[in-house]
């Protein structure tokens, strides 16, 4: 049933139980592990790397389930954007998913304010004073960075080099396109990285540097 809210009046409202076997899962969240000894994963070794060095931004692991792979969320206190990193996305693969965040980016521009997102969800409101923005609805913006595997995990018959300059072309458009609301970046991952924290630390120092135009932009 619709939800009437005339902000989102695309939202429905269940008023029946959903049978497990007819829900289908997209993704998992969870905490990082910081205490997890390093080499047990990329996903795991990077996210501890970036909780230690942007501390500022608090950081998730999303596990990708109908792609196999994972994403490292992060989303900085000021909550103004949101960071993607999808990990080992395959070059043949980075154009429809950076096409997906641009049209998200563009047909949505604000996110629900707090006091939507608790209606969303079912949150009870606070009880006392609200924050005084906690009715305004915050421009959508985002952070998105491919990190490409190694060049050991080439994908065969795919020429990969031209599927990462046209996603790196294609990023460019998209941030004119958006007035840089959608940041685009990235990277690939070295050989042999796993465990080796130096050369994760790299990859985590890319992408503070791109984060960075997100907070010039803002």
């Amino acid at each position: 049933m619709s939800m009437n809210d005339p902000d989102y009046p695309h939202l429905v409202e269940l008023n029946s139980r959903i049978p497990p076997e007819n829900i289908s899962a997209f993704s998992a969240i969870k905490s990082i592990d910081l205490s997890a000894p390093a080499g047990g994963s990329i996903h795991q070794d990077l996210g501890r790397i970036l909780c230690e060095t942007m501390p500022d931004h608090n950081w998730r692991i999303e596990n990708v389930l109908r792609e196999n792979r994972f994403n490292l969320l992060g989303s900085p206190e000021s909550n103004k954007y949101l960071v993607l990193v999808a990990l080992k996305v395959r070059p043949s693969k980075a154009l429809s998913h950076l096409a997906s965040s641009w049209w998200s980016i563009s047909e949505s521009p604000f996110r629900p304010s707090p006091k939507h997102a608790r209606k969303i969800l079912g949150i009870p409101d606070p009880e006392g004073p609200v924050d005084e923005n906690d009715g305004i609805s915050p421009e959508s913006r985002m952070v998105l960075i491919h990190i490409f595997p190694p060049d050991a995990e080439k994908e065969p018959g795919v020429n990969e080099q031209s599927e990462i300059r046209a996603a790196g072309f294609v990023g460019a458009k998209a941030m004119t396109d958006t007035d840089r609301r959608l940041i685009y970046g990235q990277t690939r991952l070295p050989d042999d990285v796993l465990g080796d924290m130096d050369k994760v630390s790299k990859i985590a120092e890319v992408i503070r540097e791109i984060v960075a135009k997100a907070d010039h932009v803002i």
